[in-house]
């Protein structure tokens, strides 16, 4: 039994961490820097909701 609530707290855990990560990720911008569109890294949402990907602008020589 005590296995069970041991599984259940790594899990708990596991999801605290990964939404403290994606919150400190979407609340920055990634960077705190001031760039002016949707996507400035691949992991970021677009204006269409679709993921950004290739078309982010650290995808991009010169990073616009």
């Amino acid at each position: 039994m005590k296995r069970v609530h041991v599984a259940q707290a790594v899990g708990a855990v596991a999801l605290v961490v990964t939404a403290a990560v994606v919150a400190a990720k979407a609340g920055s911008g990634g960077g705190g820097s001031n760039y002016p569109g949707n996507c400035q890294y691949d992991w970021q949402t677009a204006a269409d909701g679709s993921r950004c990907g290739a078309r982010s602008a650290e995808s991009r020589p010169g990073g616009y």
